[in-house]
């Protein structure tokens, strides 16, 4: 009996005295501090403050491979949202990044955007850093450095650079090996060949000692292409191909435009033998013919471009470009329309009672946004509930901002889609659906922190039941 009391008097000295499991509030534990009246401990937030951007415009040139820090210096950056844009392309809006490689281009603390690992494609005269409420910018310049040429210092030859089994080796069944050659006639001869493909450098384990051959293994869509060989000062070429259908691929199968601007249509087509590629509109063959002037057709390579100069209402609608060979046809099709971009979730927050969610939302749209159509429902329903935000005013050449608290929502997990539509008709109804939490939620740290409390207490209870129930 006496034991039974002491474990009752050690169990309510660890979960009841002070310093013991809390008791819940909401889905939160709190510590001794959380117990204070935190509205005794807000500031004053004083009078609002404009913000303003302090850095000049810089026009930088650099080199491939480094790393570029630009600059947005912007006075009381804590009371505004800053974007950052490269031409037309959002990069970063808030801390929320919009580029396909976060990981290489991203935002400091300080506002400042940092390119690491610089490329060609990231060269551009207008990287613009916007305060998204004022829409006050700059504008900074990078450019790659292009050295002036120098004399070269390698020994010329005037004998030829001999390749097999010859600049244009056609394969005629896919999983075939064929073995390229590369042979100096002059004296003396080279004590290495390198070789390359599509301009990166093969290992020397991949071929002889002296490089005289190299073999591509089970030939494929993915190994074909222009193989290069390198002795001395002199370079020769073999474009090793296979024989396919056409494979036609497009960047952006919707692409958003504005009335009164140039508009580009690409697609790249890869095909053997060559194919022949034609755009369609409305199932009519666009020529340049009369609109030549206004909408031309290019060729570079194995990317095919329509450009319309001057939007106008009447070109939106579908764009199909279609390449044909004796091995077979392929298309894809490219939508150009006025309406507003695909609405993007960008954001959650909380309203001042600590339970309305608000939701953030950015929308590109040329043409001013007329309504707005929010979906939501809790995970696990069918149906969706309506509502429709009120449209603010975007400044000119920036997104729309939609902050929208959901009122009257349960606690719980919820899916959410935003429409929005201009003069020209819906943003895609085929848009992401995104999902967020409504109510107070227990933060990873403090989750880990009552796990770990228990957890220990639990511990010292069952240590101490098995000292009273064994010595006892």
């Amino acid at each position: 009996m006496k034991s039974i009391v002491q474990v009752a008097a050690l169990f309510t000295l660890l979960f009841i005295a002070p310093g013991g499991c809390r008791p819940e509030t909401g889905d939160a534990y709190l510590d001794d501090a959380d117990y204070a009246d935190e509205t005794n401990s807000q500031p004053d937030p004083g009078p609002s403050v404009s913000s303003e951007i302090l850095t000049k415009p810089l026009a930088l040139r650099v080199h491939v491979g480094d790393t570029v820090i630009l600059p947005c210096n912007v006075s009381n950056s804590e009371n505004v949202l800053i974007a950052w844009y490269k031409d037309r392309d959002v990069i970063y809006f808030g801390d929320n990044p919009y580029t396909a490689e976060p990981d290489r281009i991203k935002l400091e603390g300080n506002g400042s955007l940092v390119v690491n690992d610089f490329k060609q494609s990231d060269e551009s005269d207008n990287y613009k850093c916007i305060i998204t409420d004022t829409n006050e910018k700059i504008s900074h310049s990078v450019r790659i450095y292009v050295p002036p040429a120098t004399p070269t210092t390698a020994a010329t030859h005037t004998g030829k650079l001999i390749v097999k089994p010859g600049e244009y080796t056609v394969v005629q069944r896919p999983n075939t090996n064929v073995t390229l050659s590369c042979f100096a006639d002059w004296e003396p001869k080279p004590k290495l060949i390198t070789w390359s493909f599509q301009g990166k450098r093969l290992t020397s384990d991949e071929f002889p000692p002296d490089g005289s051959n190299y073999t591509v293994r089970n030939v494929a869509m993915e190994t074909i292409g222009l193989y290069q060989c390198l002795a001395g000062n002199k370079v020769g070429k073999i474009n090793v191909l296979i024989k396919h259908a056409p494979r036609v691929e497009v960047e952006h199968k919707r692409i958003h435009a504005a009335v009164g601007t140039e508009s580009e249509i690409k697609c790249t087509v890869h095909a053997y033998p060559m194919a022949e590629v034609v755009w369609i509109r409305n199932g009519m063959k666009i020529t340049n013919g009369k609109n030549k002037s206004r909408i031309p057709i290019s060729a570079l390579e194995a990317n095919y471009t329509l450009a319309i100069s001057r939007t106008m209402e009447d070109d939106f609608g579908n764009y199909t470009c279609r390449a044909t060979n004796k091995m077979g046809t392929a298309n894809a099709t490219v939508e150009l329309t006025g309406t507003p971009a695909e609405a993007k979730f960008y954001g959650l927050d909380s309203a001042p009672d600590k339970v309305t969610p608000i939701l953030k939302w950015i929308v590109n749209s040329h043409a001013p946004i007329l309504e707005y159509e929010l979906n939501y429902r809790q995970r696990g329903e069918d149906t969706w509930k309506t509502v429709t935000p009120k449209v603010t005013e975007a400044a000119s050449g920036t997104p729309y901002i939609l902050e929208y608290p959901l009122e009257g929502v349960e606690q719980g997990s919820y899916e959410t889609v935003l429409y929005a539509r201009n003069q020209y008709g819906w943003s895609p109804r085929d848009s992401k659906i995104h999902e967020f939490w409504s109510g107070e939620s227990v933060s990873g740290g403090e989750t880990a922190r009552h796990q770990f409390l228990v957890f220990s207490r639990l511990l010292i209870l069952a240590a101490s039941l098995h000292v009273y129930t064994t010595y006892l």
